[in-house]
């Protein structure tokens, strides 16, 4: 932090880049008294910082609410010029009079002097975020069926299976599991309920009304995936680490449950590993 403050006293030749997070500005390292002091006078890490006037960017602006202590902390740095620079912009209401008189309402993204905005589609034709190749893998059945979360009395959940013209119901209790509404759902128990809302073992939360595809959750699809997405990384490993300049690929999931994997017995990471061993052998 000091060589950022004085570089401008030795170095007047390049841009000098302080990056500090959300803890550390609110810490007390950057307001208690130090016994060395910056230019002869400024004893606070915030006070030295605002005495040379920096120019600001504020990552993800939308986890920076402007009515906190985080953002009482940021206004002491005094910047000259503060660009705010993320995907997704938090959002204010704004009330207004209509032609008649009549109070309107709205919600509007909280832009500051809008210098630059992109669509999607405009950032992905500029290359300034990652492409993403999905694949869609279908299973008999799995696009004519549906479970929906009806209703709840705060001890049991009542499900409708909709399969095809056929509709049936079932009643589920807490840590219950909802192979007894559908076979697919194999392993998937309530973990909580009240009279609006079921929680799953997965950690997905239904409210009344909402639909889930029980295939989703199938076994059999988890295998197809985990399996297609493994031979696929093999094939890109080949394919860049071969090269010229290599490139290490790197095959990322998202899964519902932790334990599944870190478990002593976690299934998922033994059919993980268990499908590496299996392509790793096919090849030597």
């Amino acid at each position: 932090m000091v060589s950022f403050v004085e570089a401008g006293a030795f170095d007047k030749h390049s841009i000098q880049v302080l990056v500090i997070n959300t803890g550390m500005i609110n810490s007390d390292t950057m307001q208690k008294h130090f016994d060395r002091t910056m230019f002869d006078e400024y004893d606070t890490a915030f006070d030295a910082i605002a005495s040379i006037r920096p120019w600001m960017i504020i990552d993800e602006p939308h986890k920076f609410v402007q009515v906190n202590k985080t953002w009482e902390n940021i206004e002491r740095i005094k910047a000259q010029l503060t660009f705010r620079y993320g995907a997704t912009f938090p959002e204010k209401e704004v009330k207004y009079r209509d032609g008649l008189g009549g109070k309107i309402s709205k919600k509007v993204k909280d832009y500051h002097h809008l210098i630059y905005t992109l669509t999607a589609v405009d950032a992905f034709n500029g290359n300034l975020v990652k492409g993403v190749i999905g694949h869609t893998i279908k299973l008999e059945g799995g696009t004519n069926a549906l479970v929906k979360f009806v209703n709840s009395d705060g001890k049991e959940a009542s499900f409708e299976l909709t399969e095809g013209r056929n509709k049936k119901t079932f009643k589920v209790i807490a840590k219950g599991s909802l192979e007894t509404v559908h076979g697919a759902m194999s392993g998937l128990l309530i973990e909580k309920i009240n009279k609006t809302t079921v929680l799953l073992s997965n950690g997905l939360a239904l409210k009344k009304g909402d639909k889930i595809n029980p295939y989703s959750y199938a076994t059999t699809l988890q295998q197809i995936m985990l399996e297609k997405a493994i031979k696929n990384h093999f094939k890109l490993e080949k394919q860049y680490l071969t090269q010229t300049v290599r490139i290490k690929p790197l095959s990322l999931f998202f899964i519902d449950n932790i334990e599944e994997y870190r478990g002593k017995n976690g299934t998922l990471r033994i059919t993980v590993e268990s499908l590496i061993k299996a392509e790793v052998e096919a090849h030597c």
